[in-house]
This record gives structure tokens, C-alpha cells and sequence, in this order.
């Protein structure tokens, strides 16, 4: 497999896990040196009348938004494990692996969590991520192709492509940030409230 098709399927993934959120403002782009990347707008943005799924967690709003980033930012590996590549290609060793720590690190700390829970919140999320990719393959193989093809892709291509897709389930992740904040975020709050 050539790298071109590689960071295809790495970037298909970011994208349909964007689209299916309901992520607006989306852009998947292939480099001409086989690298890649996909540009979208806030994951907060598609949060705004859905949030009543993912509350219960410290800022609803801060919280869904963080698990949205993590689960974008996530989906271009699993894609590629999925793909049955290399998790590690060499044009993605620092970007997103540096993006999947840092998206888990903003989350536990939205969580008043410490950040040597940051590993956790990537494997919780890697499995919700894993299970929706697995679920929505086809889709994400369409984006793919049409991106090897043509090199970029809007937002409204990538919609043709992927068609319907159920929201990704992030329940998993979901769980782990109302434990966390129960544990750690309420007492927080609690004890600033006090002093």
C-alpha cells in the first residue's frame, strides 16, 4: 500500500468521525508528499442542541467538546489499525500522537482529574472510537477512495460520501468522565465554594 492511500484511510477516519459528530466547517486534504490532514470547526459547535447526551460531567459544554476532540483526533490511528497498517507510519509519528495526548490531558483537566489519567481517557476513548469506525467501515472506506482520488475534499462531499451514519456512541468515555468528575471535579468545586 502506497503511503498516498495510507494517510487516505488515516485522514478518511478524522473526517467521518467529524462528519458523524456533526462537525461543521470540515476539510480532508491530501499532501503531495503522502501526508495529510483534515481541517474542521470547533467540535463544541455540534454540541450546542445534542449536550443533554454527554451531561451530568463538570461544564457540559467543556466536557463534550474535549470527549468530541479526543474521539476526532483518535480516529485517524484507529483507522489506520482497523486498515490493518501500521498505527505508527513515520509522517505521523509526532503530530498525532502529540494531538491524542494533549486532547486527553485538556479533558482530564476540564474533569479537575490529574493528568496521569490522560492514558486512561485514551483508551476509553479508543474503544468507543473503535467500535463506531468498525460500525461505519464502509463509509469511512468511500471518503477514503474519493480522497486518494481526488486529493481534498469539503465538507459536503464528505457527507455524499459517508450518507447517513449514526452518532458515535462515546459511552465508554462517557462513564469514565462522570466518575472522574464525581471523584475529582466536585470535590474541587466543593472545596472552593467553601474556602
Amino acid at each position: 500500500m502506497t503511503w498516498g492511500r495510507a494517510a487516505a484511510i488515516h485522514e478518511a477516519g478524522h473526517a467521518t468521525v467529524a462528519y458523524g459528530i456533526g462537525v461543521r466547517g470540515l476539510r480532508a486534504v491530501l499532501e503531495p508528499n503522502g501526508g495529510g490532514f483534515v481541517v474542521y470547526g470547533e467540535p463544541g459547535t455540534a454540541c450546542a442542541g445534542q449536550r443533554r447526551e454527554y451531561d451530568g460531567a463538570g461544564d457540559d459544554y467543556a466536557v463534550t467538546a474535549s470527549m468530541f476532540t479526543l474521539a476526532i483526533v483518535l480516529a485517524g490511528q484507529v483507522a489506520q489499525g482497523l486498515a490493518g497498517l501500521d498505527g505508527h507510519q513515520p509522517w505521523y509519528e509526532g503530530g498525532d500522537r502529540d494531538q491524542i495526548e494533549g486532547a486527553a490531558v485538556d479533558l482530564v483537566e476540564v474533569l479537575g482529574a490529574p493528568a496521569a489519567l490522560a492514558p486512561r481517557i485514551i483508551r476509553c476513548g479508543e474503544q468507543d472510537v473503535t467500535a463506531w469506525l468498525e460500525q461505519s467501515w464502509p463509509a469511512v472506506m468511500r471518503v477514503a477512495d474519493a480522497l486518494h482520488a481526488e486529493q481534498q475534499l469539503d465538507g459536503a462531499r464528505i457527507a455524499t460520501l459517508a450518507g447517513p451514519l449514526p452518532r458515535p456512541a462515546l459511552t465508554t468515555l462517557q462513564n469514565v468522565a462522570r466518575s472522574l468528575w464525581t471523584r475529582y471535579g466536585a470535590r474541587r468545586q466543593r472545596a472552593a465554594v467553601v474556602a
